[in-house]
């Protein structure tokens, strides 16, 4: 922590992926089942690949009116930051850099007073079933598809 600043995220990787202090809501991922033009995930090993947050972020909203998720962290903001800066992980970022330091996470979030919820996370990665969005859940790094109607965290 930065003496006289004030705590608006954890560093995940090399200054570009912060995890933010709050934890939104729970919320859907889209409201309606619409298939975007990102790439579409069968597999698990696939869509690990995928760290394309910010670029995926930008299509959703451009292309799924409907969409809760992307359109919620593209709006975030915090001291310091503006609209656009916050964007959905795609689940390759949220499994190598989030579930892979985890510890690492808690552990800062714990020293200000922050708590990393045990949650499943929404990312920004699609499946190949236009109902579905990839996942991860925090408790156990699992990464699996998720009906775009459940109700999540970003």
């Amino acid at each position: 922590m930065v003496s006289g600043k004030t705590a608006i995220g954890v560093v995940v990787k090399d200054k570009e992926l912060v995890m933010s202090q709050r934890s939104s809501d729970r919320m859907e991922w889209s409201m309606a089942f619409v298939d975007t033009s990102l790439t579409n995930y069968n597999y698990e090993t696939d869509a690990k690949t995928d760290f394309n947050g910010k670029t995926n972020t930008a299509t959703i909203i451009a292309e799924d009116s409907n969409n809760v998720a992307a359109k919620y962290c593209n709006g975030y903001t915090t001291a310091g930051t503006s609209a656009g800066d916050w964007y959905l992980p795609a689940v390759g970022e949220l499994y190598h850099y989030v579930y892979g330091n985890y510890n690492a996470i808690n552990t800062a979030m714990t020293s200000i007073g922050w708590v990393l919820n045990t949650a499943v996370l929404w990312s920004s990665s699609e499946s190949d079933d236009i109902n579905r969005v990839w996942g991860m859940n925090t408790s156990n790094g699992s990464v699996i598809t998720y009906l775009k109607d459940f109700s999540y965290y970003v």
